[in-house]
């Protein structure tokens, strides 16, 4: 028989309460948040796993980065109950010493394989050093979820999109995803959304917002974002975008200004924008940049539309003046790909592609 190691049992604290382990979930909900289930780890290169099963359990593994078959402390298993309290099994909780309590029989195993870990029940013994007890959730820093185990901070590495987003384009989109005031539609499946996925944890509505409103993007939508964001924040003109309002695939957003119209017309003449080629065409007004090529070109309203034209004329981008006569052919030009053939041209590779090139970064998760 091998024998799979219980810690001790102990106390459950949901929403601040002592009811019977101290990772602190909803207890009116009878499963962990899905935000809780999957890898976290910490500065020393220690792996924490957190599962679910079908009716509600979980099961930790601490190990290291190679896998959970190769184990430091051991593995728990416990189950989150409506009432919050535990369900009667010969298993441990979720805080104290992994390392202590006492052995119990359990099914001869073998070694999993490769890149798999040992089944709850089948854990081989921990080692000697204690892992200590583990938190209730809490918020690290750039929002992301945590748990303290011990005297380590584990925090969480999310897989979904928003969270393989550089830590700088999180924060530049996070203000202008947040757009429920504007469309009460969206109330109640970001409700369900976050009280399946971040319901007992510390993770604020404003920060969930951001992720799921960037989440329920396509990717194409999402690359287009990126390439358009990539752009402003080259141009020096990101602080113009308020909530976000719809997001193309081919290199269109559409935003409510941060600003009053005139005073965000007269911030992007300071910035080298002009109408000059037809820029204000069928829009109240509009500006493009004064530089040739791959550029923005922005056209005004109660919603701002700002896109990016493939073939802008303008002046040389490395300095320089051109009268309009010496920008005719660029202006034909531009006529054709950027107007007359927009959707055949204006597709999200060619988008991401025609931004890189011109050698700004773009990346995309």
């Amino acid at each position: 028989m091998r024998r799979a190691f219980v810690g001790p049992a102990v106390s459950l604290l949901a929403f601040g309460v002592v009811l019977g382990g101290a990772l602190a979930v909803d207890a009116s909900s009878d499963a962990a948040p899905s935000a809780l289930v999957g890898r976290f780890k910490a500065d020393d290169g220690s792996v924490l796993r957190i599962s679910s099963d079908e009716g509600g359990g979980f099961v930790l593994v601490l190990g290291d980065d190679s896998g959970a078959a190769r184990l430091d402390d051991g593995a728990l298993r416990g189950r989150w109950d409506g009432d919050g309290d535990r369900s009667p099994r010969d298993t441990p909780g979720l805080a104290g010493a992994l390392r202590e309590g006492s052995e119990t029989d359990a099914p001869e195993a073998d070694a999993p394989a490769e890149g798999e870990g040992y089944p709850p029940e089948r854990v081989p013994p921990p080692s000697a050093a204690p892992a200590g007890p583990i938190t209730a959730p809490l918020e690290a820093p750039e929002g992301r979820l945590a748990v303290r185990l011990g005297g380590r901070l584990f925090v969480r590495e999310d897989g979904a999109p928003w969270w393989r987003l550089p830590s700088g384009t999180r924060a530049d989109l996070t203000a202008p995803f947040q757009v429920i005031e504007l469309r009460p539609e969206r109330r109640e499946p970001f409700d369900a959304w976050f009280e399946e996925r971040y319901a007992g944890t510390p993770v604020s509505e404003r920060d969930a917002l951001a992720e799921w409103g960037f989440g329920r993007l396509g990717s194409d939508e999402r690359t287009s974002l990126l390439c358009v964001h990539a752009k402003m924040k080259s141009d020096e003109v990101w602080s113009v975008v308020g909530p976000i309002q719809w997001v193309g695939d081919g290199g269109v957003l559409l935003f409510e200004p941060s600003m009053p119209d005139a005073l965000l017309q007269r911030f992007l003449s300071d910035e080298g924008f002009g109408d000059w080629w037809a820029a204000s065409r069928d829009s109240p007004w509009g500006m493009r940049s004064r530089f040739r090529g791959v550029q923005l070109h922005f056209r005004g309203g109660p919603i701002v539309n700002v896109h990016i034209d493939f073939v802008n004329p303008g002046d040389p981008p490395g300095g320089g003046t051109t009268s309009w006569l010496e920008e005719l052919a660029l202006g034909a030009e531009h006529f054709i790909v950027d107007l007359q053939n927009w959707s055949e041209n204006h597709t999200t590779d060619r988008v991401l592609r025609e931004v890189r090139d011109s050698g700004i970064e773009v990346f995309v998760p």
